[in-house]
């Protein structure tokens, strides 16, 4: 399938993505708009994500970037993609012809790791903002060139209508993904706080006190799932959080925390973190929270994040566990006991979660 033959120009794909998008699109940023067949939604699903790129040329960025694009495509089964780069400062009708600049490289990086996800870069350009007659320049394949139009022209044929869904809300929604500047800047903090823990542990095995390592990291993310719901992770906390997740029986514990009288304080920080963190604490917390809204009943956001850990982590070892809860549904009593499981590692930590009585919250029977 041509996901371009829909429009009669680039010109009127690009017109349509602030719509798609649904907010302000950043001076300088990374469209992209992507497509997946979905039969029971009406046919092919297109949606439209934004990645606000550094204030200068990327040439050291390149490849985290294309990384950062391909696993968003990724975790939603992404068949085909369109990417449209937004800059206000190059002269496009040079800067679309160098092979050698920033644009056709970043754009030959996104497409080579879209191609290892098995997803088509099927097209991209380059604007320097999208508004009616402004000009666009391809950045894939020859050069050529052509206006930003203002209306979404007819569909080639009467069957091309029902094989696209663009004004659907339930259907377009914008995926959320850290813009780079965020995602190096606590990369850098990460390495840090992991080296950090890594003298920790050393200090603590020499002693015989792993037990209280232990005990420490995990009390250091509890102290923060405690914290006000308006008070705000900075770049460091997140990237020790990160790093507490990773020490073992840490992210065990933490699976108790849906049963507590703090399920709600957590599964708003696991959301905080996924998009930030580096792949291995990013599998982590992105299972913490399948597990917090398979409790609470979002079924569907349970399956997208367990989509986001196998993606980060394919070798985590309760994903086969997680996934077999959508293959053989659960019933209440099965992921409670889950759940439980965490209680019981906390308090060999000498950590007590706040376990609520009663049932699990959520649709779980």
């Amino acid at each position: 399938m041509d996901p371009t033959r829909h429009f009669q120009s680039p010109g009127h794909l690009i017109a349509i993505v602030p719509e798609l998008l649904g907010h302000p699109i950043p001076e300088r940023a990374l469209l992209m708009v992507t497509m997946r067949d979905r039969p029971k939604l009406g046919g092919l699903v297109i949606k439209a994500f934004s990645v606000e790129l550094p204030p200068t040329p990327i040439y050291q960025c390149e490849n985290n970037l294309a990384h950062l694009i391909s696993r968003a495509c990724a975790e939603d089964e992404v068949k085909a993609a369109l990417a449209i780069l937004v800059d206000p400062y190059p002269t496009w009708s040079t800067a679309a012809a160098n092979k050698h600049g920033w644009p056709r490289l970043l754009l030959a990086s996104i497409h080579q790791h879209c191609r290892t996800i098995d997803t088509d870069l099927a097209g991209a350009w380059a604007v320097a903002r999208i508004e009616p007659d402004i000009q666009w320049w391809s950045l894939l394949g020859p050069v050529r060139s052509g206006q930003v139009r203002s209306a979404l022209p007819a569909p080639d044929g009467a069957a091309d209508v029902q094989m696209v869904r663009l004004a659907d809300s339930r259907v377009v929604q914008a995926l959320p993904v850290a813009d780079i500047s965020t995602l190096e800047r606590v990369g850098s903090a990460f390495l840090i706080a992991l080296n950090e823990v890594i003298r920790r542990a050393r200090t603590a095995e020499e002693a015989g006190l792993m037990t209280e390592h232990r005990r420490a990291e995990l009390e250091r993310v509890v102290q923060v799932v405690t914290q006000p719901a308006e008070h705000m992770l900075d770049v460091t906390a997140m990237a020790e959080i990160g790093v507490a997740l990773l020490v073992s029986q840490v992210s065990d514990a933490l699976v108790a925390l849906p049963l507590s009288i703090h399920a709600e304080a957590s599964e708003r920080l696991w959301t905080q973190l996924v998009p930030v963190l580096p792949d291995l604490a990013r599998a982590e917390a992105a299972v913490l929270l399948a597990v917090a809204a398979y409790v609470r009943g979002d079924r569907e956001l349970a399956q997208r994040a367990l989509r986001t850990a196998k993606a980060a982590n394919p070798h985590l070892r309760i994903v086969p566990l997680l996934e077999a809860a959508w293959t053989v549904p659960m019933t209440g009593a099965e992921m409670r006991e889950i759940c439980r499981e965490g209680v019981e590692v906390a308090r060999e930590l000498g950590v007590e979660l706040d376990i609520e009585d009663g049932d699990v919250k959520g649709a779980l029977s």
